[in-house]
């Protein structure tokens, strides 16, 4: 009786034993596969802020992409497990990468309007020709006034009641009107002096009073071309089907090269050589080959390199009125041309020598 009672308490406490061997391992294995309450907490952050991450990367109703990488921007912090099982905060590191801003341009252009006077050489117009060429250079003034990269347009003028139109017929955006007055009729130099003295280091346009900025102008690196001395000087879109009715929609660059250079991009790292540029650009800008000598003077004595990326950037020459100035057929009768300007000793091969063909790119283009 004795050995059954002792047998019994040995199967009793061996199976106590088993018991605590099997609960012992129960929760042994459970603390190595289940996760500790602050692990469950750093992984329940974890997938709350993935949630986070994929809700910031939608970027727009319509398109959705996958974000590879997170930037500043979006204000996401990441999560660091230390050796003492402690979280922190820690910011991502900050982009290297400066962002570019869209160019500003200071313009320098002329307020050339009629204002029921009649200017030399213009006589055999009516005051009805007159009016509708001053409504094509008040409507120009207005386009590029609103247009969303001109900061300033400083405007050149003679008489102050042309100051009067503008408070008349313009009420939006005149705060960006700087008005320069001049005595006579505006020159080529007056461009170059005026911007080695007002405009250095900053974008600048100048013009004919005419010329309608249109688009592309916001992706030029300007920074880029004043550090290796470039200049755009445009050819402009015109009426090349006089059919069609005039206006800026139906205006069109021709297949081949054409010399009228109305509008010149550039910024100027230090001021020009204003002798130089008396010397060789002090006549009217709406003298027969005025642009033609002006590339020339750039590209040979001011070295510059002088660049035509006219399928880039659109120049619109809004003049549908039958009003015009000397003709290119009279040249050799009236003489209001480059090549009979006194001791400027300018030649045709000049003129040829400054030929700058269409470019279909724009080799100085901002990082978008």
């Amino acid at each position: 009786m004795a050995t059954l009672v002792a047998l019994k308490r040995v199967l009793i406490g061996f199976g106590i034993l088993v018991l605590c061997i099997w609960m012992y391992i129960d929760i042994f294995i459970h603390r190595e596969c289940e996760s500790s309450p602050r692990e469950r907490v750093f992984s329940a952050n974890i997938e709350r802020r993935i949630l986070t991450i994929r809700k910031k990367a939608i970027i727009s109703a319509k398109k959705v992409e996958a974000i590879e990488s997170i930037t500043q921007n979006d204000v996401i912090e990441t999560m660091v497990l230390t050796k003492e099982s402690n979280f922190i905060i820690k910011p991502p590191p900050e982009s290297t990468t400066a962002k570019v801003s869209a160019p500003e341009y200071y313009v320098m252009t002329m307020l050339t309007v009629f204002n029921d006077r009649v200017w030399p050489g213009y006589e055999n117009f009516t005051a009805g020709d007159l009016a509708e060429r001053d409504n094509e250079y008040l409507d120009t003034l207005d386009r590029n006034l609103k247009h969303k990269n001109v900061k300033e347009i400083h405007l050149f003028y003679i008489y102050e009641d042309a100051l009067s139109v503008l408070g008349r017929r313009m009420h939006a955006n005149l705060h960006k009107v700087v008005p320069v007055k001049i005595e006579r009729p505006m020159h080529m130099s007056d461009f170059f002096i005026y911007a080695s003295r007002k405009l250095v280091n900053k974008a600048a346009i100048a013009m004919n009073g005419d010329i309608v900025l249109g688009e592309g102008f916001d992706k030029i690196n300007t920074e880029k071309m004043r550090d290796e001395k470039v200049m755009y000087s445009l050819s402009r879109y015109y009426m090349l089907d006089k059919t069609s009715q005039c206006n800026l929609a139906n205006m069109k660059l021709p297949s081949d090269y054409m010399v009228s250079h109305d509008t010149h991009v550039f910024r100027l790292a230090e001021p020009l050589n204003e002798t130089l540029i008396l010397d060789k650009l002090n006549y009217p800008i709406n003298m027969w080959g005025a642009e033609n000598a002006m590339i020339w003077t750039f590209k040979f004595l001011l070295k510059f390199t002088v660049r035509n990326p006219a399928k880039v950037l659109a120049t619109y020459h809004n003049h549908c009125s039958k009003v015009h100035g000397p003709s290119k057929e009279g040249i050799d009768e009236h003489k209001y041309s480059i090549l009979y300007l006194p001791n400027a000793n300018w030649t045709k091969q000049d003129v040829l020598d400054s030929k700058i063909a269409f470019e279909d790119k724009l080799s100085y283009r901002m990082l978008s």
